[in-house]
């Protein structure tokens, strides 16, 4: 039996961002002051999915998705040192999460944990 998908506003059926099978943690070693770390999660799905990823910076409070505000967003100031910080890109293969440590005085040691949730885009 056919269903008229326009009669109704949501279908179970159908991937409304369900999360995929490519969800985890790793656990990075952060590197000298100024140094980057870098995961890389191999997803193959052939597209740019929706997706999450959350880094735990300085303590156990885990950052998603950048929602860390940089100390030095409202100064003119150059030549700082830079607070240890996240960045992330998605490819139609892979997810990449890189981790900046700082400079100076906010360079920090120890593992970090990165976080990642890919989800599934409608109808893939």
């Amino acid at each position: 039996m056919a269903i008229d998908l326009t009669k109704i506003a949501f279908d179970s059926r159908e991937n409304y961002l369900k999360r995929s099978e490519f969800v985890g943690s790793e656990d990075v070693t952060l590197g000298a002051a100024g140094a980057s770390s870098t995961v890389t999660v191999t997803h193959g799905l052939g597209y740019i999915p929706f997706f999450s990823v959350g880094v735990e910076l300085k303590d156990t409070s885990t950052i998603w998705s950048n929602d860390y505000v940089w100390s030095g967003t409202q100064t003119s100031s150059s030549g700082i040192d830079r607070e240890i910080g996240y960045k992330y890109w998605i490819t139609s293969t892979t997810l990449t999460v890189q981790i900046r440590n700082g400079d100076g005085s906010f360079a920090q040691s120890g593992d970090r944990t990165v976080y990642w949730a890919i989800y599934l885009d409608y109808e893939a």
